[in-house]
């Protein structure tokens, strides 16, 4: 039977996407003929053949960013040729003025004169009329250096070249600001006609959107080939905290609309499973977990990789945090939690925006020997170092559905390498932690309550011990490795012509 063409679409440069990655070198290895479209930027390469599938990377070059540069080169151009001209003006000035003093001794020789002469002529094309003023308007020879050169035509020519630039400016500030409204959907579009067309040149059996910003490409080529078309949310999109309302409103019109008609839908647990059903009026989706795959990637006779990068000699718990360090994942609370914790060493191992903020904090609360921030480590490594840890946290705050409803990747990187879980009081967290009894809940906005979690978790050797044991029943059914059989499944279906 002749191989079934899938082309994923995802809107970032899927260097390190693990979801979109595992998926793809899943159905690459059922025997699908398996290619990603992504982004270009300056990480990655055009084309990239790995695992089994390829992946190919379409540069962003929006309408609004080619209008912007047909606006800019005229006047570049513009630029250049009066700074040519300039330069053959300074040029005669140079002569002028050498030829019109006397040759003396010391500071005012020729060839000072000359030298100087020089330097300020590239002052003036350097930093432009205004710059040059504000930086030597206090030397009085700069000034009369500067009226020498800017006698005669020059001047003018300053004057007019400096209104140009002004009227210039202000034009180009105006323009950009009202395009950059639409800047990501104009983004979103031009990604769309890039993905449209290399489907034309090679259609697909099955098109899958990973997440709603790369949804409309999926969609397009669907409409343009045929075929199947699967919307994988990878989070409740609409949800997200930084989306601005008019965002919000369009999002939902879209997901709304068309949703109901795509033939698969995917999404990453029951909580949003459940939400997507309830507002489109669909089937449950397919509830494929961020779950890690442990085969070949857990190296159990390694040593305690996590103490030995954090620096950390006393036999203490050491309870982790690893993962990006963002806004609202209550990293700060965590931190802060450090002083009313009895017995144990916070890590924090990531990179992110707040990393200063979090050292200041430990160094402010003189928390230097009970909080440890380490930087991230590879990708294939993560989980090696996981298993160093006694206790996992997940101290995400509540920003909307979204955050709510989360089942972070480090929720099963924890789980599947043994080590207990400590998280806030949300649906899905709940789910694992108290259904599998492998931890305790907090409330993410009280420092206090997630160390009595932390203090409640590590006081009992033994409990923390059978909480460590209890992850290894979770373990056996929350791993990539049984996950992606749901994938496979509903590509099978689908493939059958069976409605999902």
């Amino acid at each position: 039977m002749m191989e079934k063409k899938v082309c994923a679409f995802v809107y970032n440069n899927c260097k390190n996407d693990a979801r979109v990655l595992k998926e793809a070198k899943t159905l690459a290895n059922a025997g699908y003929q398996m290619r990603i479209i992504a982004l270009l930027d300056k990480d990655t390469v055009p084309y990239e053949q790995r695992d089994g599938f390829e992946i190919i990377r379409v540069e962003k070059n929006p309408i609004h960013y080619r209008i912007l540069k047909a606006i800019r080169y005229p006047f570049w151009l513009v630029k250049l040729v009066v700074l040519k001209i300039m330069g053959v003006l300074f040029q005669l000035y140079e002569r002028i003025i050498i030829g019109k003093t006397n040759k003396t001794k010391g500071e005012d020789s020729d060839e000072c004169l000359k030298t100087k002469l020089r330097q300020h002529q590239q002052s003036i094309k350097s930093k432009g009329l205004n710059g040059y003023y504000r930086h030597h308007w206090k030397h009085r020879k700069t000034i009369l250096f500067l009226l020498l050169a800017l006698t005669g035509w020059a001047l003018p020519l300053f004057l007019v070249a400096g209104i140009i630039g002004i009227v210039f400016r202000t034009i180009y500030e105006g323009i950009r600001k009202a395009l950059l409204v639409f800047h990501k959907p104009l983004c979103y579009y031009d990604f769309r006609s890039n993905c449209l067309k290399i489907v034309k040149k090679e259609p697909a059996d099955f098109y899958h959107g990973h997440d709603l910003h790369a949804l409309p490409a999926a969609v397009a080529a669907w409409r343009k080939t045929g075929g199947k078309v699967i919307y994988d949310s990878h989070e409740l999109y609409t949800e997200i905290s930084v989306l601005t309302p008019l965002e919000r409103k369009v999002y939902r019109w879209y997901e709304k609309n068309i949703v109901p008609k795509v033939d698969g839908v995917i999404t990453v647990n029951e909580s949003i499973a459940e939400e997507l059903s309830k507002r489109y009026q669909i089937k449950k989706p397919v509830v494929l977990m961020n779950c890690p795959v442990t085969v070949g990637e857990i190296d159990h006779t390694s040593g305690n990789l996590l103490k030995e990068k954090a620096g950390i000699t006393e036999n203490k718990p050491i309870i982790l945090y690893q993962g990006a360090f963002h806004p609202n994942r209550g990293l700060q609370n965590l931190v802060k939690s450090a002083q009313y914790i009895d017995e144990a060493i916070i890590v924090f191992m990531g990179w992110g925006k707040l990393e200063e903020e979090l050292k200041a904090l430990v160094v402010d609360g003189g928390l230097e020997d009970k909080v440890k921030l380490i930087g991230p480590v590879p990708q294939h490594e993560v989980l090696n170092y996981t298993k160093g840890a006694d206790v996992g946290a997940i101290p995400y705050q509540f920003i909307g559905l979204n955050n709510y409803y989360t089942s972070p990747n480090k929720l099963f990187d924890y789980i599947n390498t043994e080590v207990a879980v400590v998280g806030s009081d949300f649906p899905e967290l709940k789910r694992f932690i108290e259904g599998y009894e492998i931890g305790k809940t907090f409330n993410p906005e009280s420092p206090q309550s997630i160390a009595d979690a932390i203090n409640y978790v590590i006081a009992d050797p033994s409990r923390l011990q059978q909480m460590k044991e209890n992850t290894k029943k979770a373990a056996i059914i929350y791993n990539w490795e049984e996950e992606s059989k749901k994938l496979l499944n509903l590509y099978k279906e689908l493939q059958n012509g069976i409605v999902v």
